[in-house]
Protein backbone atom coordinates (compact mmCIF):
# COMPACT_ATOMS: atom_id res chain seq x y z
CA UNK A 1 0.00 0.00 0.00
CA UNK A 2 3.03 2.22 0.86
CA UNK A 3 3.97 1.91 -2.86
CA UNK A 4 0.42 2.61 -4.51
CA UNK A 5 -0.21 5.89 -2.15
CA UNK A 6 2.52 8.22 -4.11
CA UNK A 7 0.78 7.14 -6.81
CA UNK A 8 -2.48 7.81 -6.25
CA UNK A 9 -1.59 11.14 -4.89
CA UNK A 10 0.53 11.83 -7.66
CA UNK A 11 -2.77 11.03 -10.21
CA UNK A 12 -5.16 12.98 -8.17
CA UNK A 13 -2.80 15.59 -6.85
CA UNK A 14 -5.67 18.13 -6.70
CA UNK A 15 -7.75 15.87 -4.45
CA UNK A 16 -4.67 15.00 -2.15
CA UNK A 17 -5.01 17.24 0.25
CA UNK A 18 -8.18 16.14 1.44
CA UNK A 19 -7.57 12.81 4.14
CA UNK A 20 -11.36 11.78 3.37
CA UNK A 21 -10.93 11.23 -0.62
CA UNK A 22 -7.79 9.74 0.26
CA UNK A 23 -9.14 7.55 2.49
CA UNK A 24 -12.36 6.41 0.03
CA UNK A 25 -9.12 6.18 -2.75
CA UNK A 26 -7.36 3.57 -0.06
CA UNK A 27 -10.32 1.76 -0.12
CA UNK A 28 -11.47 1.05 -3.56
CA UNK A 29 -8.14 -0.01 -4.20
CA UNK A 30 -8.34 -2.49 -0.75
CA UNK A 31 -12.00 -3.67 -1.89
CA UNK A 32 -10.91 -7.13 -3.75
CA UNK A 33 -8.85 -7.54 -1.07
CA UNK A 34 -11.40 -6.99 1.50
CA UNK A 35 -13.78 -9.25 -0.35
CA UNK A 36 -11.40 -11.90 -0.55
CA UNK A 37 -10.62 -11.79 3.47
CA UNK A 38 -14.32 -11.47 4.20
CA UNK A 39 -14.96 -14.63 2.44
CA UNK A 40 -12.57 -16.37 4.39
CA UNK A 41 -13.01 -14.92 8.20
CA UNK A 42 -15.88 -17.36 8.45
CA UNK A 43 -12.93 -20.22 9.03
CA UNK A 44 -12.21 -18.24 12.52
CA UNK A 45 -15.27 -19.23 14.01
CA UNK A 46 -15.31 -22.89 12.72
CA UNK A 47 -12.03 -23.05 13.95
CA UNK A 48 -13.26 -21.49 17.48
CA UNK A 49 -15.96 -24.40 17.94
CA UNK A 50 -14.03 -26.89 16.32
CA UNK A 51 -16.10 -27.64 13.46
CA UNK A 52 -15.99 -31.14 11.54
CA UNK A 53 -15.42 -29.10 8.39
CA UNK A 54 -13.06 -26.01 8.50
CA UNK A 55 -10.59 -24.50 6.33
CA UNK A 56 -10.95 -21.76 3.19
CA UNK A 57 -12.93 -24.32 0.62
CA UNK A 58 -15.56 -24.46 3.24
CA UNK A 59 -15.67 -21.05 4.20
CA UNK A 60 -15.70 -20.31 -0.01
CA UNK A 61 -18.65 -22.68 -0.10
CA UNK A 62 -20.64 -21.38 3.06
CA UNK A 63 -20.74 -17.61 1.85
CA UNK A 64 -21.19 -18.39 -1.71
CA UNK A 65 -24.32 -15.95 -2.80
CA UNK A 66 -23.59 -13.75 0.22
CA UNK A 67 -19.97 -12.24 -0.13
CA UNK A 68 -21.26 -8.98 -0.84
CA UNK A 69 -23.39 -8.82 1.96
CA UNK A 70 -20.73 -9.88 4.25
CA UNK A 71 -18.32 -6.89 3.29
CA UNK A 72 -21.19 -4.57 3.95
CA UNK A 73 -22.21 -6.40 7.17
CA UNK A 74 -18.35 -6.99 8.51
CA UNK A 75 -16.73 -4.23 6.55
CA UNK A 76 -18.77 -1.49 6.95
CA UNK A 77 -17.66 -1.04 10.90
CA UNK A 78 -14.40 -0.96 10.63
CA UNK A 79 -14.51 1.76 7.62
CA UNK A 80 -16.60 3.99 9.49
CA UNK A 81 -14.33 3.56 12.76
CA UNK A 82 -11.10 4.28 10.75
CA UNK A 83 -13.24 7.36 8.58
CA UNK A 84 -14.37 8.39 12.72
CA UNK A 85 -10.25 8.29 13.32
CA UNK A 86 -9.41 10.57 11.01
CA UNK A 87 -12.10 13.14 11.81
CA UNK A 88 -10.25 13.09 15.20
CA UNK A 89 -6.79 13.56 13.58
CA UNK A 90 -7.78 17.35 13.68
CA UNK A 91 -8.30 16.76 18.00
CA UNK A 92 -5.02 16.29 18.97
CA UNK A 93 -4.67 15.06 22.77
CA UNK A 94 -5.12 12.47 25.28
CA UNK A 95 -8.40 12.59 25.17
CA UNK A 96 -9.02 12.19 21.72
CA UNK A 97 -6.82 8.92 21.44
CA UNK A 98 -8.66 7.34 24.71
CA UNK A 99 -12.17 7.85 22.30
CA UNK A 100 -10.15 6.12 19.17
CA UNK A 101 -8.98 3.34 21.80
CA UNK A 102 -12.06 2.82 23.69
CA UNK A 103 -14.29 3.15 19.60
CA UNK A 104 -11.90 0.61 18.30
CA UNK A 105 -12.16 -2.17 21.25
CA UNK A 106 -16.21 -1.67 20.89
CA UNK A 107 -15.38 -2.36 17.01
CA UNK A 108 -13.59 -5.22 17.78
CA UNK A 109 -16.20 -6.60 19.89
CA UNK A 110 -19.36 -5.98 17.57
CA UNK A 111 -17.19 -7.63 14.51
CA UNK A 112 -16.11 -10.81 16.43
CA UNK A 113 -19.88 -11.05 17.11
CA UNK A 114 -20.77 -10.46 13.62
CA UNK A 115 -18.77 -12.73 12.60
CA UNK A 116 -19.93 -15.21 14.60
CA UNK A 117 -23.34 -14.69 14.03
CA UNK A 118 -22.87 -14.61 10.29
CA UNK A 119 -20.70 -18.17 10.38
CA UNK A 120 -23.82 -19.84 12.45
CA UNK A 121 -26.60 -18.53 10.51
CA UNK A 122 -24.62 -19.58 6.91
CA UNK A 123 -23.88 -22.65 8.36
CA UNK A 124 -27.56 -23.30 9.43
CA UNK A 125 -29.31 -21.89 6.70
CA UNK A 126 -27.35 -22.94 3.58
CA UNK A 127 -28.36 -25.68 1.48
CA UNK A 128 -26.12 -26.30 -1.63
CA UNK A 129 -28.02 -28.46 -4.59
CA UNK A 130 -25.83 -31.58 -3.78
CA UNK A 131 -27.58 -31.73 -0.24
CA UNK A 132 -30.82 -31.24 -1.98
CA UNK A 133 -29.97 -34.38 -4.07
CA UNK A 134 -28.91 -36.32 -1.02
CA UNK A 135 -31.96 -35.09 1.00
CA UNK A 136 -34.00 -36.33 -2.13
CA UNK A 137 -32.62 -40.06 -2.14
CA UNK A 138 -33.19 -40.33 1.61
CA UNK A 139 -37.33 -39.10 0.94
CA UNK A 140 -37.40 -41.54 -1.74
CA UNK A 141 -36.26 -44.81 -0.17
Amino acid sequence: MMLILPVMTGVWNPLSGNLYVLWLQTYLIYLPFIYLFVRCVLIFPAIAIDAEERGPVMAWRLSKGNGWRLVFLIALLPMLTDLLGIALLDYAGAVAEALQIVVWAVCGVIEVGLISLSYAWLRDNNSTAEDEVLHDIADSV
